[in-house]
């Protein structure tokens, strides 16, 4: 049974280190698909070392995500000529009640999108755990 400043860990460096991850991340590049598969990786890590706790690791790293976008938001991607070919300017998340032009809104859609998948990633690594201590426990007997 895990006590309640043992949570409390695992939540403060959750939150800590997904606020860095996302901060440090999107001031080196504005590529979600370099900076979503590390705060992946750190929820599935997360998720396997810390076991039936794995939601506080995971919700940790997904507050961590909003508290980076409240604090200091990632600057503003401008897309170069061959993305804007491409894909024309980017448009805002489509918020339900009339919530799409509130830039605080947008700021807090996209981190709860973007915190979702280490959250699903550090449930796959407790997943991933209970399914290696079934099979060690089958080999065993």
């Amino acid at each position: 049974m895990m006590r309640i400043g043992q949570r409390l860990v695992i939540f403060v460096a959750a939150l800590g280190l997904g606020a860095l991850v996302f901060g440090v991340g999107f001031r080196l590049t504005d590529e979600v698909l370099l900076v979503l598969p590390a705060l992946m990786l750190c929820g599935a890590c997360g998720g396997l070392v810390c076991g039936s706790r794995a939601w506080v690791w995971g919700v940790g790293l997904a507050l961590g995500v909003a508290l980076a976008q409240i604090v200091a938001p990632a600057p503003p991607y401008v897309p170069d000529a061959r993305h804007a070919a491409l894909f024309g300017s980017p448009q805002p998340l489509p918020l339900p009640f009339g919530l799409t032009g509130s830039e605080t809104a947008q700021h807090l859609a996209g981190a709860a999108l973007i915190g979702a998948f280490p959250l699903a990633a550090a449930l796959v690594g407790w997943a991933l755990r209970a399914f290696g201590q079934d099979v060690l426990a089958s080999a065993r007997s």
